[in-house]
């Protein structure tokens, strides 16, 4: 399955193109989250029990 997701990302710009917008709404993202929703803390910084 996985060779064929590959050739198909490989072979389709437009898939291509589709992934790279789904990927960089996802680093925007966390950017704007930063790194308080990397860690699973809170906003304040304390680390969840």
């Amino acid at each position: 399955m996985r060779t064929i997701v590959l050739l198909r990302f490989l072979s389709e710009p437009e898939l291509r193109e589709s992934i790279q917008a789904m990927t960089n709404k996802v680093s925007a993202h966390a950017a704007v989250l930063g790194p308080a929703s990397a860690s699973g803390g809170d906003c304040d910084g304390e680390t969840p029990l």
